[in-house]
């Protein structure tokens, strides 16, 4: 599969499974490597459990999330570099999003992500 479709099929159910709810049932926390990192707005998470948990908390359950482009480079060593911009609604905020997938058995998880919220700062 190239980078590409990666990038997109990521994205895709990275976006459901944030937006329906079931980051509180551990599906989100699947996607990321136990030692994964975040950087959210500048505030360093780590480890896949603190990970979701940070992000259920940071974004309502519903929340509406517009992904208005993927991009998405194979890295040298295997893994995928993604990231996406796009907008999380109530009110419409423009994010990007930075994510480094590395493969194991038969897909990736995350170890690497960072969001941040687009301010005119």
């Amino acid at each position: 599969m190239t980078a590409s479709k990666i990038g997109t099929a990521f994205a895709q159910a990275y976006t459901e499974r944030l937006q329906s709810g079931q980051a509180d049932s551990g599906a989100l926390q699947q996607l990321y490597a136990p030692e994964a990192s975040l950087t959210l707005n500048g505030n360093r998470v780590e480890g896949s459990q603190k990970i979701a948990q940070a992000l259920v908390e940071s974004f309502t359950s519903g929340a509406k999330r517009k992904v208005y482009g993927v991009d998405s480079q194979e890295l040298h060593t295997g893994g995928v570099l993604v990231s996406f911009r796009g907008e999380v609604a109530e009110p419409p905020m423009p994010f990007s999003e930075t994510f480094v997938l590395v493969p194991v058995t038969g897909s990736h998880v995350v170890t690497n992500h960072i969001f941040n919220i687009i301010t005119s700062n």
